[in-house]
């Protein structure tokens, strides 16, 4: 009888926070990438520092042999990165922003310092974001662009058309299926996204 009580009370605090750590997930990012010499040599031991601009929180990692770092799980906000090691000029990047879900990558390459001297690069946002650690494909569309952009008739569905790989669908989809249709507030545009 012990048994089962025990067992209940288990399962009953793992689904209680089992949404939770879901939620927390999924607000996060990762920063990876290199820090390379001037000859493209990676820098072993080099230590990366993302330090966050808005609650001051910071995080550090050291590369591996290869000058590879990677900081996985960061929360989302504005960023300043930096890298620095013993014998070469510091190099910070500021104002790199990390969204949901997004996997940056920052490389950096140091010289050799003669004086102490330091670079720092203010990173302006790409329009467009090549992904080298996955395949995968999507676009996060914030409050700001939905203001800014001119939307024919404040169709809100065409703002799906600006996700990578999106195009307008043949009429008769489901999108357009006519006025009986409980989609039909959408009016007659479909959309498929990677086909």
């Amino acid at each position: 009888m012990r048994t089962a009580i025990f067992r209940m009370t288990v399962l009953v605090a793992v689904l209680a926070l089992l949404p939770a750590a879901v939620a927390s997930a999924q607000s996060v990012g990762t920063i990876a990438g290199t820090v390379q010499d001037e000859s493209k040599a990676g820098i072993p031991g080099a230590v990366v520092t993302a330090r966050n601009e808005g609650t001051g929180a910071a995080r550090e990692a050291v590369t591996d042999d290869e000058g590879r770092y990677s900081m996985p799980l960061l929360p989302i906000g504005t960023y300043t990165v930096s890298a620095t090691m013993a014998g070469f000029r510091t190099q910070e990047r500021s104002k790199v922003m990390l969204e949901v879900q997004a996997s940056l990558a920052l490389d950096f390459v140091l010289g050799l310092s003669s004086l102490t001297s330091e670079v720092t690069v203010v990173s302006q946002q790409a329009e467009v974001e090549v992904r080298r650690s996955d395949a995968s494909l999507g676009q996060l569309i914030n409050a700001q662009q939905v203001a800014e952009l001119p939307l024919n008739g404040r169709n809100f569905v065409q703002l799906a058309l600006l996700g990578p790989g999106t195009v307008t669908g043949r009429a008769g989809s489901f999108l357009a299926q006519g006025p009986s249709s409980e989609v039909s507030y959408r009016g007659s545009m479909s959309v498929s996204a990677q086909g």
